[in-house]
């Protein structure tokens, strides 16, 4: 409950800044990165996920963090190496 919760809040702070360029993104590359998102928010710590600002977060970086997820999903890299992907995104706009 806790995860899903968190994962929802950054994903609305991204869709906000955005903006226009939130709805280039396909319902399922929208799945991709609420997947990815809640296991970085399993793996980071709680202080750590809670001073990431997802409102910088450009469309590039969303972009890259979708197919980080991707490659995740289809067992093309490990969860762990995609999730430490995603982490060095994130640690940017702390």
């Amino acid at each position: 409950m806790n995860k899903e919760r968190h994962v929802e809040q950054s994903i609305e702070k991204v869709r906000r800044s955005l903006g226009e360029t939130w709805k280039n993104f396909s319902p399922g590359e929208i799945e991709l990165l609420k997947y990815i998102f809640g296991e970085a928010w399993v793996s980071m710590e709680r202080r750590d996920w809670a001073a990431c600002s997802f409102t910088m977060l450009t469309e590039k970086d969303v972009k890259e963090i979708i197919e980080i997820g991707k490659r995740v999903k289809q067992k093309d890299i490990m969860e762990n190496t995609g999730i430490g992907e995603v982490d060095q995104i994130l640690r940017k706009y702390m």
